[in-house]
């Protein structure tokens, strides 16, 4: 070999080890880039160090997520982004185990006082894993731990409309909750960000109707945009005022009629949605019966036969949703969220997704008269995606992102980090969220 070739080869060495650092620099800093801190916390401008460093930090995080692929992990999920119901479920299963309701008034304390009284009365989740270790014949030493245990909690953007106050406050909860001192992992993800991963978007409308308060968000890139939130004034457009409209017309069609949640719901099964105007057929009418439960037989009898017709079967949803006398009629509040993010580029427009734990998302001709009045707002092609999974996208989306193991860095604090640094900690690895756009 001739001495300029010998002298090439170790240019060329050192040419690709200058590769592989430049690569692992530019890796690191899109990284920050995306992952970017929230709320009311500054955002820390990435510092150009060496790539010598910058690798090193690349390293140790990689390191971190093949440490965390060793452990045998398993994920709870509770979503608490309802005001009426809570959900929990294990990481990877196709639906949730456990739903229950939840009084809306109580404190973020008590609320989880009562989702582990009700997790530890009603499942084994809590429990420590065990297994038997055959090497150790000491009866004492007998049963070890087989697993950690992460906690992935689901939360609504009302919750951190402003700042990421109350996921500070939740982590604090969690790691100091004498129940939970062996969930090592603790992750908290927003619902509208979780519903958008369900349905395999990564920039979308989300229209999520409440029991009590409905609101519309865009998650762009991944991020939920908190600044493009917005909420429906005064409980309209929600599940609970649907509820009260209907007693209040149902008292008017008969008084002595017994106002069950039975009966709402079946009324609720019979509500439509017009199209357009045309397809009103005001002599269209429905039957209901009336049915009360008697106390000393415990048996459902039924003694009254409603006829309900147009002002009950089409008016209800006409006056509550798509009014064009209120400013804040859903499509309009839909349209103004596209409109704020104003990025063509996404295709929000094509990407509306309906989630909402009750009934409303799933009465006939919904979807199809919200995209007629959006397109007649916007001037463009609307696509909504139907999803008979309305009531539970969220937690479907989390356990999507729960069922590998890799999900646990990027996404999780450690009970470790916690105890070093308090529960600020949660905000680093809030990367779902952001409060306003850096472009």
């Amino acid at each position: 070999m001739s001495s300029s070739n010998q002298d090439s080869v170790p240019n060329l060495e050192r040419n690709e080890e200058q590769d592989i650092i430049e690569n692992n620099t530019v890796h690191h800093q899109e990284k920050e880039l995306s992952n970017r801190p929230l709320g009311n916390h500054n955002i820390i401008d990435f510092q150009y160090e060496d790539e010598y460093a910058t690798s090193e930090q690349y390293d140790l995080f990689a390191a971190s997520v093949i440490e965390s692929l060793k452990e045998d992990i398993e994920t709870i999920i509770i979503d608490l982004s309802s005001s009426k119901e809570i959900t929990v479920g294990m990481g990877g299963e196709h639906a949730p185990r456990l739903v229950f309701t939840q009084d809306s008034d109580d404190s973020l304390s008590q609320q989880i006082e009562n989702v582990v009284s009700e997790i530890s009365s009603q499942t084994t989740l809590l429990q420590e894993t065990t297994t038997h270790d055959s090497s150790n014949n000491d009866s004492e030493n007998e049963l070890k731990s087989s697993s950690s245990r992460a906690l992935l909690i689901i939360d609504s953007s009302l919750s951190h409309m402003e700042d990421l106050n109350f996921r500070e406050e939740m982590t604090e909860i969690i790691f100091n909750h004498s129940k939970l001192q062996n969930v090592k992992y603790l992750s908290i993800q927003d619902a509208s960000y979780l519903t958008s991963l369900a349905c395999s978007k990564i920039s979308a409308i989300v229209v999520h109707l409440g029991h009590q308060t409905s609101h519309v968000v865009a998650v762009v890139d991944g991020q939920v945009r908190m600044d493009s939130l917005r909420t429906i004034e005064n409980g309209g457009m929600s599940e609970q005022k649907l509820n009260e409209e209907l007693a209040r017309r149902l008292k008017l069609v008969n008084e002595q009629i017994p106002l069950t949640q039975e009966l709402l719901d079946r009324v609720k099964q019979n509500l439509k949605c017009c199209v357009n105007h045309s397809e009103k057929n005001e002599q269209e009418s429905f039957q209901v019966e009336s049915c009360s439960m008697a106390e000393d037989t415990n048996t459902s009898t039924c003694s009254n036969t409603l006829t309900l017709g147009h002002e009950i079967m089409y008016q209800i949803m006409e006056d509550l949703f798509f009014s064009s006398q209120h400013k804040t009629s859903l499509p309009q509040i839909i349209a103004d969220c596209i409109s704020y993010i104003s990025d063509e580029s996404l295709d929000l427009e094509r990407n509306i997704i309906v989630s909402g734990s009750g009934c409303i998302p799933l009465i006939q001709n919904f979807h199809e008269r919200l995209s007629s009045d959006l397109r007649t707002l916007l001037g463009l092609e609307i696509v909504i995606d139907k999803n008979s999974q309305a009531r539970n996208l969220a937690w479907i989306g989390a356990s999507t992102l729960t069922s590998v193991p890799e999900w646990v860095s990027p996404f999780c604090v450690t009970r470790e980090l916690f105890e070093q640094e308090g529960s600020s900690c949660i905000c680093s690895k809030s990367y779902d969220v952001i409060y306003s756009s850096l472009f």
